[in-house]
């Protein structure tokens, strides 16, 4: 499984949150406390970022995923990979 298919499109419905223009920086209601949280792609990486001005979040889009679900950064994953077929 590539971890580079699990995208912000991806994660997003994933979460509970409404899917988005994919064009980044992307705009969403934070899960957590339901500010502003940016989404940002890290071009140098491919990683994608999630910061929320409002409870100041900060992880990768898989780490948030974790975090909500609260489970190990691996098990997100495997999750995310199961409920999109991409294992």
């Amino acid at each position: 499984m590539s971890l580079r298919q699990l995208t912000w499109p991806v994660i997003a419905p994933s979460l509970g949150l409404p899917q988005t223009n994919p064009v980044f920086p992307v705009h969403t209601a934070c899960p957590l406390c339901e500010g502003t949280m940016s989404i940002y792609k890290d071009n140098k990486n491919g990683e994608e970022w999630a910061y929320c001005s409002d409870c100041q979040h900060s992880s990768s889009a898989l780490q948030l995923a974790s975090h909500l679900w609260g489970v190990s950064l691996p098990v997100a994953v495997e999750r995310l990979a199961e409920m999109h077929n991409t294992s």
